[in-house]
Formats: structure tokens, C-alpha cells, sequence
């Protein structure tokens, strides 16, 4: 899917806490393509539909646990780079580092009670 206009570059990472990791080859497809759907054809600003996006993979893995019986944990940290700024969202289990002038900084929203629904 090609980027939209105004809605900058999207990178998405996906990190999976799973037993058997074998079996999440098609899930992981599935939620990077759902993020991307989401994100791009989401009608708010970049934190809105990020948001969105986030929102649309956590239902999948969840109905993805539900039909196949599992407890799978996935975390998702996506990143916009749009001709002005960098965006970063994440969901989950995962964790990002910036390194900038001032060091290395991590973020997690599992770290962040104001990021934790």
C-alpha cells in the first residue's frame, strides 16, 4: 500500500512473547498488514490514526487467540517519519530506544502509567 499524502513513512516492528514461534508466521503478516491498512486509511492526523492502527491489531490478535486457542503476546512499536517529525506509538510488550544528543533514551509503554489502558 503506498503511503498517503501527509501521512509520512510508517515502520512498523513486531516483537512476539510466544512458546512455539513457528506458528506465528501468518499472524505476523497479518498484523503488519492490518496496521498498514488501518494506518493509511484512517481519516484523523498521524496520532489518530496510529492509534487506530494499534487498536485494529490488538482486536486481530485477539480473535486470533480466541479462534486458535492460544495465549499469544505481541507487542508493536510503529514509527511515522513524516518532512517534519518522527512519531513513535507502541502497544504491548516492547520496548524503544532513541539515541539523540542527550543520550539514550528507552521508551516502553508498559514502563509509562499514563500509556498503560
Amino acid at each position: 500500500m503506498a503511503p498517503s499524502r501527509g501521512k509520512g513513512n510508517l515502520y512498523i516492528l513486531i516483537e512476539f512473547d510466544a512458546e512455539d514461534l513457528s506458528r506465528v508466521g501468518s499472524l505476523y503478516r497479518q498484523l503488519l498488514n492490518i496496521i498498514q491498512e488501518t494506518y493509511y486509511n484512517a481519516r484523523g492526523d498521524v496520532v489518530a490514526s496510529l492509534t487506530e492502527a494499534l487498536e485494529a491489531a490488538h482486536v486481530l490478535l485477539q480473535r486470533y487467540n480466541q479462534d486458535a486457542g492460544t495465549d499469544i503476546i505481541a507487542g508493536a512499536t510503529c514509527l511515522v517519519v513524516t518532512s517534519h517529525e518522527i512519531i513513535s506509538a507502541q502497544a504491548g510488550p516492547t520496548i524503544l530506544a532513541v539515541s539523540s544528543d542527550q543520550g539514550l533514551q528507552w521508551f516502553s509503554p508498559l514502563n509509562n502509567e499514563d500509556f498503560v489502558a
